[in-house]
């Protein structure tokens, strides 16, 4: 079968996905989540970025693993080291996603240049990381342009001012291909921003390019694309680990500071522990799913990735809110994730529970726990013994029933 011959049941699920914006929807069929909105619908959220400075200062950005193989490429290393623009891409792409944006808010850095930094990176260094399935130069310099004019006529300007962020490619986006990975979606292009686009839009996030993924969400690995397989900056002979594959690969190489993930079973925790990045999978209903192409709606989620702490924590308060087109959305407030980075962590209490956890960890993964476990006890957290409960032997069968049923339903 060529690329373009399709199974009936293919061509099904296709015409169903072009049109999922026009279908009609019950209220309470989970579908609903499909539904799009236009960059106007969403709020935005905002914290205080001088606030979170002291946090965000206080993070060593040189995240990652330490031990590369000879295949690895050097994050945050441009192309042609000659050319001082290429230089310049890679000092301001190094920052965090909050020193990006003081800078923008306090007029020491323009917000075109940095898209323009970003887009050059990005073209030096995706060849050989395959982390990026498209870039949005129009559309970037638009954003950047829009920023640029509200400062110069003295309005407030949003919490992420200039941040060049990449999207999952199953988050869809306004007039830009979104393919879920997979051949069959080649050609779809949605009219109208995901929620959780519009909110970051909103907030001064400059959109860049679409990030690979594992075909519609589905693996662990990033290997299963329509792309190709993701390749990982610290060791292109490893995988980078899924279904965020490109968002975590990106972020590592320092290709930008933000990315969007969606997690249903692991897909931004996993890439983000294989890309040595970090990324969070909130609470469910806490962002909105709407206009995310589903795995399994029950148990999906979609979140920030980044390379640090304090920029995952702003960015998750500017993706969070009540979407009314989303039936999982909470309804209750979400507060400012940075407000306290500052605090420490003394008194706080963590586990490694047994027995599960650690079971089938090779030595050294477990090693590295429990060194992670003893610096956080000397950093003033409370370690407390959790002996999790057989029933949890029963997870795992219960996850794949969901996994079968609800995306057997979707695709």
């Amino acid at each position: 079968m060529s690329k373009r011959e399709y199974s009936a049941a293919q061509r099904t699920l296709l015409e169903a996905i072009r049109r999922i914006e026009t279908l009609p929807i019950g209220p309470s069929e989970p579908a609903l989540t499909f539904r799009l909105q236009g960059r106007a619908a969403a709020g935005t959220a905002s914290f205080d970025l001088e606030a979170c400075a002291v946090a965000a200062d206080a993070v060593d950005h040189e995240t990652g693993p330490t031990d590369r193989g000879s295949e690895s490429i050097e994050p945050r290393e441009t192309a042609d080291s000659r050319a001082s623009n290429r230089r310049n891409a890679n000092r301001q792409t190094s920052d965090g996603l909050l020193e990006i944006a003081r800078g923008v808010c306090r007029g020491e850095a323009d917000p075109r240049q940095i898209a323009e930094q970003a887009l050059e990176r990005i073209d030096g260094l995706n060849p050989l990381l395959n982390a990026i399935v498209a870039t949005t130069p129009d559309r970037a310099f638009s954003e950047a342009d829009t920023i640029a004019e509200s400062l110069r006529a003295g309005e407030r300007p949003p919490p992420l001012a200039g941040v060049p962020i990449l999207h999952k490619d199953i988050i869809c986006t306004r007039d830009i291909p979104t393919t879920a990975g997979s051949e069959l979606l080649r050609g779809y292009v949605p009219t109208a921003d995901a929620a959780v686009v519009a909110r970051l839009a909103n907030s001064g996030a400059i959109l860049v390019g679409k990030a690979n993924t594992h075909e519609f969400a589905t693996g662990t690995t990033g290997a299963v694309s329509c792309f190709g397989p993701v390749l990982n900056p610290w060791d292109t002979r490893r995988i980078t680990g899924g279904s965020s594959s490109g968002s975590a690969a990106a972020l590592a190489a320092g290709l930008v500071p933000a990315a969007t993930g969606t997690d249903t079973g692991g897909s931004i925790r996993i890439p983000s522990a294989c890309c040595g990045t970090v990324g969070l999978k909130p609470t469910y209903g806490r962002v909105s799913r709407t206009g995310v192409i589903p795995f399994a709606w029950s148990l999906d989620h979609v979140g920030p990735m980044a390379r640090n702490v304090p920029d995952v924590a702003a960015l998750l308060t500017t993706m969070c809110g009540y979407d009314p087109t989303d039936p999982a959305s909470a309804s209750e407030p979400a507060p400012d994730f940075t407000a306290r980075l500052s605090t420490g962590i003394a008194g706080l209490r963590v586990s490694v529970p047994r027995p599960h956890f650690l079971r089938l960890a090779r030595r050294e993964v477990a090693v590295a726990v429990e060194e992670a476990a003893a610096v956080l006890e000397r950093l003033g957290a409370r370690r407390v013994e959790v002996e999790l409960p057989p029933e949890m032997s029963e997870v795992g069968p219960a996850a794949v029933a969901i996994f079968l049923a609800e995306g057997g339903s979707v695709h």
